[in-house]
């Protein structure tokens, strides 16, 4: 991290970032968050690979399912930190300089090329239903 992360300023005087609870507590909620994602992304990891080790369609869909939740829950999580960071690092953090907004244009970039909205439908059909996906390679 650089610097001005670690401090800032507010009326002439500068603050450690950690001596600030609303950010402190901003910071928490993307760690949760990132570790939410992370979490899903090994259980989809270990999904695909009881699929690759036995194929089925039930085995399948069940790794289908798994890597559709971990891409929405990591879109919605980097997207989500990226624009928070601006919040919690003060007004500096949109300096040029700092080149902070490349993080948010990565994380939202990447999500405008496999949008989540398909695959959490697919999920709520599930949880409803328990209906697999279809097997057409687009989720």
């Amino acid at each position: 991290m650089r610097p001005s992360l670690y401090r800032f300023r507010c009326y002439d005087q500068q603050y450690r970032v950690g001596d600030d609870k609303h950010r402190i507590h901003a910071f928490g909620e993307m760690e949760l968050a990132v570790r939410a994602a992370e979490a899903l992304l090994a259980e989809a990891a270990r999904a695909v690979d009881v699929a690759n080790v036995e194929l089925t369609a039930e085995t399948a869909g069940h790794a289908s399912l798994a890597v559709a939740a971990a891409r929405a829950a990591t879109s919605q999580a980097s997207v989500d930190a990226a624009s928070r960071l601006f919040e919690v690092a003060g007004t500096r953090s949109v300096l040029d300089s700092l080149n902070f907004n490349r993080h948010w244009r990565n994380a939202r970039t990447h999500t405008l090329h496999d949008p989540a909205a398909w695959k959490v439908q697919h999920l709520g059909k599930w949880a409803v239903d328990g209906a697999l996906p279809p097997n057409h390679g687009h989720l």
